[in-house]
């Protein structure tokens, strides 16, 4: 059967043309896929299940030559640099809010907030037990490191250098919410 006509089958919902195309693509998907989760399993798993959904949501961009393979590792492809470009935008999210506005000193309070913040940070961070945690967030707010220098330097995936943050963002805004309610004012 022509890739075309396996395509339109598995699209009419054709159980079988779609196991056709999963079992002879599956292993290069996963395969590109994992190069973009740096070594993180279930971001590679992830972004496989993605893909295929995507062969069998619509063939926008299958046309001829009607190749297949290329045309489902060009899906690959995309899946995996869409991880890595949502992966930078939420460290250009997250980092957003670290810089001190131009133009104008700040004001008293906004020293004080700031020293403040600074300081839980520093408390939030001594309490870390875990010390991977703890090098991930000096690597990425001291040192200023992107998420995947972290991530080589470790030689762990991108997402998990963003699950420790994370993680160490949802403590500090408990620390600053209780530092709130502490406030006199």
């Amino acid at each position: 059967m022509e890739d075309k006509d396996l395509v339109h089958k598995a699209l009419e919902g054709d159980e079988e043309a779609r196991e056709i195309i999963f079992t002879a693509h599956v292993d290069m998907v996963h395969r590109v896929c994992a190069g973009f989760a740096r070594g993180d399993a279930q971001t590679a798993k992830d972004l496989t299940h993605a893909v295929f959904l995507k062969v069998y949501g619509g063939p926008e961009s299958f046309g001829p030559p009607y190749k297949l393979r290329q045309w489902i590792a060009s899906i690959a492809r995309n899946a995996g640099l869409d991880h890595i470009k949502a992966i930078n935008a939420e460290y250009d999210a997250m980092n957003q809010y670290n810089h001190i506005p131009h133009g104008r000193p700040l004001t008293p309070e906004e020293e004080l907030l700031g020293r403040e913040c600074g300081e839980m940070v520093q408390q939030t961070l001594e309490m870390e037990k875990n010390r991977s945690t703890r090098e991930t967030v000096t690597m990425f707010y001291e040192r200023g490191l992107a998420v995947a220098d972290i991530a080589r330097a470790q030689q762990v995936s991108a997402s998990v250098v963003t699950s420790r943050l994370e993680r160490f963002r949802g403590r500090l805004r408990k620390n600053l919410a209780r530092l709130a309610l502490e406030d006199p004012k």
